[in-house]
């Protein structure tokens, strides 16, 4: 009887899952046009770009792009097309990843209601590009095979820029985990994303994005909720990644890019800082959903609750606003300087 009701139950999980996962792919691919703000961005760098012969090494979009814009276009593809590589990709290899960590599909769906509530709105059905590089690394990090996670890798370097530290930080995890360099990993990394934001900010000083010559304190932004909260995650979430290597690379990827947060806004970038800081949330988030499932932690649940707030809070100003609507607090803020 009870193995009755698990296959029923897998049935019925299976199904909602493959109800859900449709429904976002279809979204996402036959959204009207102007649906989203990145839209006939797209739109313009597709038809850009698919009849181009240059290298693909634009400044407006990433390499993958160009070659995938080229080849849909070679098999009288549109930007439809496109847009539905690029979701049902991301979203399959992120999926892969959690049931191999989860090992349940009940959890995998959890995990697509919860992702499409706050992240999907603004990476699947906005910036598609950030989405697909998420998904082949998290896909990536799963692969024994060195050739194939070389390959992958390369594909997520390509797919967005800003994703190239973590697929180094990935090689060289995987390399100190192989050479069983378990005691001293994490402080070493922390090291080197310490030094790497250095570098970055050295490099990087002479280049500035405000907003629309809006800007706010330091302060400002490193007391921002989403900071704050990634400092309690990073503090709490560190008891419970000891010798798991997937916890261990999620929690030093949410930690990295946190770093990068960081650093950017002590360049006053905050455009940039804050894509780092989402990347850094998609970690911290991935990190806690699947603790969450192995842990029954109170504190874990909390912290699963205000990260789904939050962010979800962030997409519906950040996602569908303008960017000069950044969040509520800037508004608050420069609504109380036109005030004054």
């Amino acid at each position: 009887m009870t193995n009755t009701n698990y296959i029923y139950n897998e049935f019925i999980f299976r199904c909602l899952f493959f109800f859900l996962i449709s429904g976002l792919i279809t979204l996402s691919t036959i959204k009207p046009e102007g649906f989203d703000h990145d839209y006939k961005q797209y739109l313009y760098l597709f038809e850009l770009y698919k009849n181009s012969i240059d290298l693909g090494f634009g400044y407006e979009v990433e390499p993958l792009f160009i070659y995938l814009s080229r080849l849909v276009n070679f098999f009288n593809g549109g930007i439809v097309a496109l847009l539905f590589i690029y979701t049902a990709v991301a979203l399959i290899c992120k999926c892969i990843f959690i049931k191999r960590c989860t090992k349940k599909t009940s959890q995998l769906v959890f995990f697509v209601f919860l992702y499409s509530v706050i992240f999907y709105p603004i990476h699947e059905l906005t910036q598609i590009r950030i989405s697909l590089a998420l998904g082949l690394l998290l896909w990536g990090s799963l692969q024994k095979n060195k050739i194939i996670f070389a390959m992958i890798m390369l594909l997520t370097m390509l797919s967005h820029y800003s994703l190239i530290p973590s697929v180094i930080f990935i090689s060289l995890f995987r390399y100190l985990n192989d050479k069983i360099v378990r005691t001293q990993v994490l402080a070493f990394i922390a090291l080197l994303c310490f030094v790497i934001c250095l570098l970055l900010i050295f490099y990087m000083s002479r280049q500035t994005i405000k907003y629309d010559g809006t800007n706010m304190p330091f302060y400002f932004y490193f007391l921002h909720p989403y900071s704050l909260i990634m400092l309690f995650s990073l503090f709490y979430m560190r008891r419970y990644i000891k010798n798991h290597f997937y916890y261990q690379l999620l929690y030093i990827l949410a930690m990295l890019y946190y770093f990068l947060f960081l650093s950017f806004l002590f360049l006053q970038s905050q455009i940039a800082a804050f894509r780092f800081m989402e990347i850094a949330l998609f970690f911290m988030f991935i990190l806690i959903f699947i603790i969450n499932s192995s842990f029954k932690s109170s504190i874990i649940k909390m912290l699963m609750l205000i990260l789904v707030v939050t962010m979800f809070l962030y997409e519906h100003v950040i996602a569908i606003e303008p960017i000069l609507n950044f969040d509520i607090l800037h508004n608050s803020f420069s609504k109380m300087d036109t005030f004054q």
